[in-house]
């Protein structure tokens, strides 16, 4: 009987160290905090279950699709390039940003870095996937408050050096046309712009640094009421019917009455603007279980761009030929300083909604 010994302890424990560090590697990836994605011959081979949660789908579901299966049409073409760029070694690496679409149908953004690498003897990319749709409306809100800030402190500089002189010229205006009744033509329009510049001063003066302001307690949908009826007339000129629908009689709210009749009027003219034609503006009011009390203004307008949305409020940015922006952007500082929030919905050649929430009641004010 002939025995031949080999002695495979070192063999033993590497088998045993690379089986052990593959664990490891696998726990990682599997409760990794970003997605981690495996692709090859135009399917997933491998996705982590946080990849699989950002989508919506469960592991086994995904494997099934395709990565353009989870992304809008508009942004197909991008990761088509960019895959054609990492398989041909055009650059083997690449990180870039895209949109995506969840199991449900709601837009995400996303993160993705990929890079090609030998699986299972095959060409394939790895990569991972991260959803920074809540950093980019971060960064959005922040873009936002930059700018409001340096508005805010020219708003406070330029009202106070315009408004001087301008109360001047109002009021030497007035004085010649009281004493001349040549060019009253003229006149007028002078006065007229003059008022329009003092308008926009004012709306200046809301946007600079806080002051102090009287909250009391209103009836909102007589504040509403009132509001429709100041625009009545000036809706009929133009061929609008202004409709409203209040579920309730009365809601109490902690307010500024001037301000928010500046909001609604602000909202109201800005519909009527949008119909040049005519058509009905509808005004409902509702309660909600968490306390707060929703107006709906509803227009049948042009309706706004879904790109554009986003920049609603901005410091001047506008829509309309001659605006300034400024309105909507005060409006949304009025209703923020009253705890409130504004929405806006459009669809072009349909209509324009305009959502404005505000908390019913007390609240204290700081």
């Amino acid at each position: 009987m002939v025995v031949i010994g080999r002695d495979i302890t070192g063999r033993k424990q590497i088998e045993e160290a690379l089986i052990e560090a593959e664990a490891k590697y696998r726990n990682l990836v599997e409760r990794a905090l970003v997605g981690v994605y495996i692709y090859q011959e135009n399917t997933y081979q491998y996705v982590n279950p946080r990849y699989a949660e950002i989508f919506g789908y469960t592991v086994d579901e995904l494997l099934k699709l395709s990565p353009l299966d989870l992304l809008q049409n508009g942004e197909k073409k991008q990761w088509i390039e960019n895959f054609h760029k990492r398989i041909s070694g055009d650059n083997n690496s690449l990180h870039y940003q895209i949109k995506g679409l969840k199991k449900d149908g709601s837009i995400i953004e996303c993160e993705v870095h990929g890079t090609v690498t030998i699986y299972k003897g095959k060409p394939a990319i790895v990569g991972t996937l991260l959803d920074i749709t809540e950093r980019k409306k971060t960064e959005e809100i922040l873009r936002k408050t930059d700018k409001l800030s340096i508005v805010s402190e020219l708003a406070a500089g330029i009202a106070h050096e315009i408004r001087n002189p301008l109360t001047s010229l109002k009021g030497f205006v007035q004085l010649l046309k009281e004493e001349s009744h040549k060019n009253k033509f003229y006149y007028e329009i002078m006065l007229s712009e003059l008022e329009r510049i003092n308008s926009i001063v004012s709306e200046f003066l809301i946007l600079s640094k806080p002051q102090y302001t009287n909250y009391e307690v209103k009836d909102l949908i007589q504040i509403i009421t009132s509001v429709v009826t100041l625009l009545e007339s000036e809706a009929h000129k133009n061929n609008v019917q202004i409709l409203t629908a209040f579920d309730l009689d009365n809601v109490q709210i902690n307010c500024v009455e001037s301000q928010l009749k500046q909001v609604f009027i602000n909202v109201l003219k800005n519909a009527m603007e949008a119909m040049p034609s005519g058509g009905d503006i509808s005004v409902h009011v509702e309660l909600d279980k968490d306390g707060y009390v929703r107006i709906k203004f509803v227009d049948q307008g042009c309706g706004i761009p879904a790109s554009r949305i986003s920049k609603l409020g901005e410091p001047f940015y506008t829509t309309k030929e001659k605006g300034t922006g400024l309105g909507l952007m005060v409006s949304y500082k009025i209703i923020e300083n009253h705890f409130g929030k504004i929405k806006i919905k459009s669809e072009e050649n349909k209509g324009t909604t305009v959502g404005i929430e505000l908390p019913v009641g007390l609240f204290k004010i700081y």
